[in-house]
């Protein structure tokens, strides 16, 4: 097998934050606008969660009014064999808590 560098992003919710405090909203504000409620938007912000649905990536992407999901990303570069689904390597075979990535870190699934 060939080895390809491919590109995979991160959601970063360091981001996340900094986009809501430009716009001058609380978290309980930018809950309701995405539906998600201020409890589950302040965990995802804090970095509790290691990978998001595309559905809820989409409800915070929607309610911080973000022209492109690319403002919410980071890219991650990997080289190794080729697959369509692969995690990054510092994530393979870590559970739901630590994952190996910085806090601020989520996959979107």
């Amino acid at each position: 097998m060939s080895n390809v560098t491919t590109e995979r992003k991160l959601f970063r919710s360091g981001r996340m934050k900094e986009l809501r405090e430009e716009m001058g909203w609380t978290q309980e504000e930018c809950g309701e606008r995405s539906g998600l409620g201020q409890k589950r938007w302040a965990d995802i912000e804090g970095g509790k969660y290691d990978n998001l649905s595309l559905g809820t990536f989409t409800s915070i992407a929607r309610a911080l009014d973000v022209e492109s999901y690319d403002e919410l990303l980071a890219p991650i570069h990997q080289t190794g064999p080729a697959t369509a689904a692969r995690k990054p390597a510092a994530a393979k075979g870590k559970g739901a808590k630590g994952g190996g990535k910085s806090k601020d870190a989520a996959t979107v699934v």
